[in-house]
């Protein structure tokens, strides 16, 4: 068995914070944006559907541009367009459609490893990245302070 595969993925409304910052700020704006969407959403009486996440429009750069923030679950009797911007929390969406899925176990700091991993697989499969990524942190470092055991999930659309 593969440490990846191909999947499809439904679209999932999100709540973010953008942001354009060097890439040496990331953990600090990571620090900001997702307690914030976090928190705008369940103020908003709105589920959240799943673990936070980033998502990377430009990547690697010395500036990078991505999102951080949280997916909505879709809930009966709530609209799909409930959520609303609350200051600089902003309703968005992760695109639905095939994507190439790895995992990475560890700290933040080595994902460039499984990344490359990850992009030389997507070639061998005759594919191409075809948007923006996104990574899901499934582990809390709040709650798990071993960041050899940090399981972090890399999504990459494809085109």
């Amino acid at each position: 068995m593969s440490e990846f595969e191909i999947r499809d993925e439904p679209a999932r409304r999100t709540a973010v914070v953008h942001g354009v910052i060097p890439m040496a700020e990331i953990p600090e704006f990571m620090g900001r944006a997702l307690p914030a969407a976090w928190e705008a959403v369940t103020a908003a009486g709105i589920v959240p559907g799943g673990p936070p996440f980033s998502r990377y429009f430009s990547f690697p750069s010395e500036n990078m541009e991505l999102e951080a923030g949280v997916t909505i679950a879709d809930v009966p009797g709530v609209p799909r367009g409930a959520f609303e911007a609350t200051g600089n929390v902003q309703p968005g969406e992760l695109p639905a459609g095939q994507v190439a899925v790895g995992w990475h176990v560890g700290p933040y700091d080595t994902l460039h490893e499984t990344y490359a991993k990850l992009l030389a697989w997507i070639a061998e499969q005759g594919r191409e990245p075809g948007g923006a990524m996104w990574e899901v942190y499934w582990s809390d470092p709040a709650e798990e302070p071993d960041p050899s055991k940090w399981r972090t999930e890399i999504l990459v659309p494809l085109a």
